[in-house]
């Protein structure tokens, strides 16, 4: 059973890197036109803020399309967004294989030498301050 469970495990594997290999990006990607931020609205409607070359624009996005909302212009609006934009670390996409082994890597032990040791002492120092 274990060894049927690893080839369905195999071939899902198999499954995902050929198709990342087949439908990979054909469009190169740059940084004149990023996604600073999205916030999704009630059912499939989503608010994007865009910024192309040096303009940002606010666009709305649902089934029925894409529409500008509106540019903003006001510098220290521009400034803030741009400025929040940099701050947010962006979420790298996980391959299957990281998921993987997140999902299969042996846990660690709460009291192993080296940590067992400092918890020890930060016990002892709860104690002595009660």
């Amino acid at each position: 059973m274990i060894l049927i469970l690893a080839c369905v495990i195999g071939v899902i594997y198999l499954l995902f890197w050929v198709l990342r290999r087949g439908t990979g990006r054909r469009v190169q990607e740059n940084d004149l036109i990023r996604v600073l931020g999205s916030r999704g609205l009630s059912g499939n409607r989503s608010l994007h803020l865009v910024e192309v070359g040096t303009s940002v624009f606010l666009v709305g996005s649902s089934d029925g399309g894409v529409e500008l909302i509106s540019e903003i212009t006001e510098k220290e609006s521009l400034d803030a967004v741009r400025l929040q934009a940099a701050e947010q670390v962006p979420a790298g996409r996980r391959t299957f294989q990281q998921t993987l082994s997140e999902i299969f890597r042996p846990a660690k032990h709460p009291l192993t030498i080296g940590d067992g040791i400092g918890f020890l002492k930060g016990q002892r120092e709860r104690l002595k301050k009660l």
